[in-house]
């Protein structure tokens, strides 16, 4: 509590700001070729080796604040702001290498968040009984925002999700295109 502090309605303010860059390097099995295994001991092709993979660099830039009144009422607010460049991505290549996909630094990926929390106290006695109650808000946009590649899908390997999530300049990472996935047996 300072002097200087105009406020008695508000008992806390904290301001907080961050910029940061890190590196993700590429696994180490990206750099070589793989292979599945199929029935009866086939080997099929999987992923083509890339040496030439540099780390993906993500800089971001975090603010936000944490505010108290009255000393019982609390709200904090935050927004982060990243960029990953040269974004490792498994990218479809001319069949005529016999490997469907390689890893590549293919483009840029840009992140934009908003959280948010309320905490507000629902039962404050002079026994010493506190009871609070938060609510939390969380938004996370993640949009391509450079492709050096042409446009392509990826999926999960997962049953009946193999290509549906479309990987294309402006688009939302992870947007799922071309399925339909069918919730109620009228629509058979």
């Amino acid at each position: 509590r300072e002097e200087w502090f105009p406020s008695d309605v508000l008992s806390t303010l904290t301001l907080r700001g961050s910029y940061g860059t890190a590196g993700n390097v590429p696994s180490y099995s990206a750099q070589y070729e793989t292979y599945t295994i199929g029935s009866g001991g086939t080997l099929t092709a999987a992923t083509l080796g890339n040496p030439q993979l540099r780390p993906e660099v993500v800089t971001e830039v975090e603010v936000g604040a944490d505010f108290e009144l009255y000393q019982r009422y609390g709200l904090s607010i935050t927004y982060a702001n990243s960029l990953s460049k040269d974004q490792i991505l498994p990218v479809p290549i001319p069949v005529a290498t016999g490997f469907p996909t390689q890893w590549q630094n293919a483009g840029e990926l840009r992140n934009q968040t908003w959280e948010g929390s309320l905490t507000l106290p629902v039962v404050r006695n002079r026994g010493g009984l506190t009871w609070t109650a938060r609510a939390n808000y969380t938004q996370n946009r993640t949009v391509v925002e450079k492709l050096n590649v042409e446009p392509f899908y990826i999926g999960t390997g997962l049953q009946a999700t193999g290509d549906v999530l479309r990987v294309e300049e402006g688009e939302r990472y992870g947007a799922i295109h071309g399925r339909v996935f069918m919730t109620r047996c009228n629509q058979l």
